[in-house]
């Protein structure tokens, strides 16, 4: 299942992206866009790593541990669409 790059860790502090607002960090995806690391989308029934390269925002989405897929697409909020739209908006 694709992941972040090998070698890039993930970044310290609060989440790109939660399920409890709806909300987006631009802080963290500032940082994010710089590479090197990635960071969470924490949901309710789900968790996924999200990490930006090559233009795009990418997540591997997991429930109870176990890979689920790995969405893209070109801005978080379309990103968090995708998969709260598959795997729930809480």
């Amino acid at each position: 299942m694709l992941g972040p790059p090998s070698g890039w860790t993930r970044l310290p502090g609060k989440s790109v992206m939660t399920n409890l607002d709806h909300s987006v960090d631009a802080g963290v995806a500032g940082r994010l866009r710089d590479g090197g690391h990635w960071s969470c989308h924490d949901g309710w029934n789900f968790n996924g790593i999200v990490w930006f390269a090559d233009g795009r925002w990418y997540e591997r989405v997991s429930r109870y541990r176990r890979p689920q897929g790995t969405y893209s697409a070109e801005t978080l909020e379309e990103l968090m669409k995708v998969v709260n739209d598959e795997f729930g908006w809480a």
